[in-house]
């Protein structure tokens, strides 16, 4: 692995001659191979392979949606591509195989990747120093920023008429909201026909959806997507699993936050407003 990949290592016990198991840290998700899998619920590479397709055979998981195939060095110094599986893959099996095991591995996977989530929010932008009010318009911002490329991604896929694009969106909004989609959020908000759903976003809300959007995005330029129904369907994937990570460190549903009495664009507003009476305050004192 490359010496910027982030890799984090599991122990059930915290005895030092008890086993490290690593995991690479990537897209908001762990990952291992089918090896280190058997290793950590102490069965045989081949028992991990065949719960693996029955999982998929199932239609439990979709394939494509769990594996990566990642180029790591080995210990010949030769460079190798190996498929990884993601955490949801990872429990899946550790369930069939291993419960005890499993469920002890989730408690810690939960909680490594609420750290590595809280860590990049506090590093991003200084959003810990920053009001309410402050955070709401930064988010919004860099939300905005992400939209666009985002936007170009979905383009790139096939998602081209507007009609495409508000169907593409409204998948990604239905993952993460539990099926309910743009105008559906609109109404539960109690929002005017002329008032933006993201304007009456809270900053934990638009977080969410910053991580959906971003996420969303690398997905299809890494996979390199190129039918509409496929983008609609990553899309939706990715906010299913925004709004399970949600659930698993125990916060509110996006549904079930509060809705801001005042929008982004008011407190936008306001803000210019103080400036300006600010900076006229100053030309009269000058002009003293």
């Amino acid at each position: 692995m490359a010496a910027d990949e982030k890799v984090v290592f599991y122990s059930a016990d915290t005895d030092i001659e008890h086993p490290r198991f690593p995991f690479k840290y990537e897209d908001d998700t762990l990952w291992t191979t089918q090896k280190i899998m058997g290793a950590l619920f102490d069965v045989e590479p081949n028992t991990i392979n065949y719960h693996l397709q029955e999982i998929f055979k199932s239609e439990e998981l979709e394939e494509d949606s769990v594996t990566r195939i990642f180029r790591i060095t080995a210990a010949d110094g030769k460079n190798y591509n190996t498929k990884f599986y993601n955490l949801d893959a990872i429990i899946a099996v550790g369930y069939r195989v291993n419960s005890k095991s499993a469920t002890h591995f989730r408690q810690w996977a939960t909680a490594t990747l609420r750290d590595f989530i809280m860590a990049t929010l506090a590093e991003s932008k200084g959003y810990r120093n920053m009001t309410e009010d402050e955070k709401r318009v930064a988010i919004r911002n860099e939300l905005t920023e992400h939209n666009k490329s985002l936007a170009e991604a979905a383009k790139s896929a096939g998602v081209e008429s507007s009609l495409d694009y508000t169907i593409f969106q409204n998948e990604g909004y239905k993952g993460l909201y539990g099926g309910l989609d743009q105008q559906d959020i609109h109404e539960r908000k109690g929002l005017k026909k002329s008032q933006k759903i993201l304007d009456f976003m809270g900053s934990t809300e638009l977080a969410a959806n910053l991580f959906r959007a971003t996420q969303t995005d690398e997905k299809l330029r890494r996979e390199n997507i190129s039918s509409k129904a496929e983008a609609n369907r990553a899309h939706h994937n990715v906010g299913k699993k925004v709004r399970a990570t949600i659930k698993e460190l125990g916060g509110a549903m996006p549904e079930d936050l509060p809705t801001p009495d005042k929008s982004i664009s008011q407190i936008e507003t306001e803000h210019i407003a103080a400036m300006k009476e600010s900076a006229k305050k100053k030309s009269l004192m000058l002009d003293e």
